[in-house]
């Protein structure tokens, strides 16, 4: 896997209406602590580019075989996503001994920075990209707009 000192962020398509409440990455492996944080950005063409929402305070990313829960603050950046419209799910650990479970995904459906910006600064908008064809196991957990509660999950089989 490669080094984590980068955000990483997997497409995905909102399958209804609602308010990003939470994220969650599973970690494969860890050497030491590291706190995690997440964004959601716009999409501009298949690339990431306004940035649409982010954690406020980082998570604390657990051990091996763990999935990472993160909170995203409402009060940051809008959270709403309208149906049919692509976003990009975003994470950045501060450490960059962790590894993540992935496996081949679509054609660019993973995406990098070129330039890696100062941690945990999300860059707005997310400039130059690197893309690869990589699928991450993570999920947004939502508040549909009409109720209940929603699970959009990009996951591998890890």
């Amino acid at each position: 896997d490669l080094s984590s000192a980068f955000p990483r962020l997997v497409k995905f398509t909102a399958p209804e209406n609602g308010t990003v409440t939470s994220m969650s990455v599973r970690i494969v492996s860890s050497a030491g602590a590291a706190d995690i944080h997440a964004a959601i950005y716009a999409d501009n063409s298949g690339l990431p580019d306004a940035l649409r929402a982010k954690s406020s305070t980082p998570t604390a990313g657990g051990g091996a075989g763990t999935w990472c829960d993160i909170t995203m603050d409402t009060a940051v950046i809008s959270l709403d996503i309208v149906s049919g419209t692509v976003y990009w799910l975003a994470w950045w650990a501060s450490n960059a001994n962790k590894s993540y479970a992935y496996t081949t995904g679509t054609t660019n459906q993973f995406s990098r920075p070129n330039i890696v910006p100062t941690y945990p600064t999300w860059d707005d908008p997310f400039g130059s990209a690197i893309q690869a064809d990589s699928l991450y196991s993570i999920y947004a957990t939502y508040t549909p707009s009409g109720g209940g509660l929603g699970k959009l999950i990009l996951r591998t089989p890890a």
